[in-house]
């Protein structure tokens, strides 16, 4: 049920929940709506926030800097310009590329064929791979999940990772088969496992070394969305209920003001698009 880009974790949300998710009977459902919550916090940030490994193909802005789209920046793998590979800058002044969490740098004389140690303007001409994100709760939740084991009592919902790099999902209930199944390893094919029937759901890359762990306040509006959306689930449509002084008006916002506030610290709130400079081929871009 867990994916990498879960920003919370079905346990820490039912704990959030109490005694609302007591039981087990709902986690397929909360484990959808945690997942969903998850990818519209990352749309509202316009940025993913995952620890893995991006490329990005931009205009060269003609400038000594770029900022990837998404940070913090973990590794730089490759630099492209014009299709010249910069290579790293050695030393505190040596030519080359560098960077911060947000910012590869360009230092002059480590661009081949010119540029003067900017990013030349041009066409999708730049190209980067690096490895960006946090560690989020989902990766660690993936990172967890057992072994495939036989004859094994097994709940509709569990997951398992056989160390095929794909995570399987598995639906019916009783016990798994007494060897192994052939693994798929297309997304969405299933196999029979004794009574069991497992699904491939999700590939698994295992995180960047020295990723940093998601930060607390974005746990947490994740776990105060997902808690409002699960409980909005049975009175859409409500504006209030009971009657007189009893009477209870429900927040008809997409969150609350403070959960808004700790998302908007880690909004991508500069432009980030593409650039072209002026004078240059297609100029006035922006």
């Amino acid at each position: 049920m867990a994916t990498t880009r879960d920003l919370a974790d079905l346990a820490s949300l039912k704990a959030y929940m109490v005694p609302l998710a007591e039981t087990t009977r709902g986690d397929v459902v909360l484990a959808r709506i945690l997942t969903s919550v998850s990818r519209g916090i990352e749309q509202y940030l316009s940025r993913h926030l995952v620890a893995e490994s991006y490329t990005e193909l931009r205009h060269g802005n003609g400038l000594e800097s770029m900022r990837t789209k998404n940070w913090p920046i973990i590794s730089v793998a490759a630099v492209t310009i014009n299709g010249h590979t910069v290579t790293p800058a050695q030393g505190p002044t040596g030519p080359g590329y560098i960077n911060d969490e947000q910012f590869i740098y360009l230092r002059p004389g480590g661009v081949p064929g010119g540029g003067g140690g900017r990013f030349a303007p041009g066409i999708k001409n730049v190209a980067l791979s690096y490895a960006a994100g946090y560690l989020t709760p989902g990766q660690v939740a993936l990172a967890g999940l057992p072994e495939w084991t036989a004859e094994k009592p097994t709940a509709p919902g569990a997951q398992i990772l056989p160390g095929n790099g794909c995570v399987y999902t598995a639906s019916g209930e009783g016990a798994t088969g007494a060897t192994a199944p052939a693994w798929p390893t297309t997304i969405g094919a299933a196999v029979v496992d004794g009574l069991i029937t497992w699904r491939c759901t999700a590939a698994y890359v295992a995180p960047p070394a020295g990723a940093e762990p998601l930060p607390d306040d974005i746990v947490v509006a994740c776990l105060e969305l997902t808690s409002y959306a699960a409980t909005m689930r049975t009175r859409m449509g409500d504006t209030s209920v009971g009657e007189g002084p009893q009477r209870v008006s429900f927040m008809l916002k997409n969150m609350h003001p403070r959960t808004k506030e700790a998302l908007d610290l880690h909004r991508a709130v500069v432009p980030i698009a593409d650039v072209v400079m002026p004078g240059a081929a297609g100029a006035g871009r922006w």
